[in-house]
């Protein structure tokens, strides 16, 4: 459940990231590696959020359940990973948008 809040977290700017390259460069520089940065962490978060959405399928396909002894189906907590890191990768690439129209961060 962790990932579903990444999103509303990133939106709201309060990932802990570190500025110290960022504010000591000028506009035009800034703006290349905030470019660069945000692709590279759409890069990532497609990967993740290919692989755990296929994880959640194959869970499903294979009827994988729990070892408890409620035999949960491991696809039900699995999707919200894969769900939350879908809507993360979204808010990513929104951000980007911006970004490069110029609306700031």
């Amino acid at each position: 459940t962790f990932f579903l809040a990444m999103a509303q977290t990133f939106i709201k700017n309060e990932h802990i990231r570190v500025n110290i390259v960022l504010s000591r460069l000028k506009q035009p520089f800034k703006k290349f590696l905030e470019v660069f940065i945000h692709l590279a962490a759409i890069f990532i978060v497609s990967y993740l959020t290919y692989f755990s959405i296929r994880l959640a399928y194959f869970s499903f396909k294979f009827n994988d359940i729990s070892q408890l002894p409620d035999a949960t189906p491991l696809w039900i907590p699995q999707i919200s990973f894969g769900l939350g890191c879908f809507v993360f990768l979204l808010a990513i690439i929104e951000n980007l948008i911006n970004i490069i129209k110029g609306k700031g961060n």
